[in-house]
């Protein structure tokens, strides 16, 4: 996949591929889709069998769970698409995060903090940092199946999608990490 380009479109479509299957954000995508397509993605297929003319369902069901204020941060972030590239662990660890792990905090930072928000200070149990915490170490190594997304915000990089996954590579970063980079 390296050096592939994609729309922003086409990325708004394979985040929410991503998404269905995740213990964090799939359940909207239960309502939001098809019963066909949704079946189709929990039965395992890759991007790559969806058909063009589903990627708008898809895309409507993340609107409807991460809400199309968020989501709309890759159209404003993508006007001139997406590459895909191999990023390495000091790639991972300079990138940004999002405002809601620390307004301007690197990986590096985010990854050695507590997963709680900042308002109430109790244990956030949806936090990534959380959820790869309960995978234990010994399972399988990591397997990338989508890369994750970032965007370019002047001359840094901002980790959008795919932070549990991010840290269960980080754990044992053999293979260089695909993602999408806003040019």
């Amino acid at each position: 996949m390296k050096g592939q380009t994609a729309t922003a479109r086409e990325i708004k479509a394979r985040w929410a591929f991503s998404e269905i299957l995740s213990d964090r954000f799939g359940g909207p995508y239960r309502i939001a889709l098809a019963k066909p397509l949704y079946d189709q993605v929990k039965g395992g297929c890759n991007f790559s069998d969806i058909e063009q003319s589903c990627w708008d369902s898809l895309i409507q069901g993340l609107n409807t769970a991460r809400g199309p204020k968020f989501t709309g941060i890759i159209d404003a972030f993508g006007l001139s698409g997406y590459v895909c590239m191999e990023w390495g662990v000091e790639d991972l660890m300079s990138a940004k995060v999002l405002p809601k792990f620390g307004e301007g905090l690197r990986y590096r930072e985010f990854l050695t903090t507590y997963p709680m928000p900042q308002l109430t200070g109790a244990l956030d149990l949806g936090d990534p940092r959380f959820n790869a915490w309960g995978t234990p170490v010994k399972v399988a190594s990591f397997v990338q199946t989508e890369p994750l997304i970032s965007i370019k915000t002047g001359s840094d990089h901002m980790l959008i999608e795919g932070y549990t996954r991010s840290i269960l590579w980080i754990r044992s970063p053999g293979e260089p990490l695909l993602m999408w980079v806003s040019m």
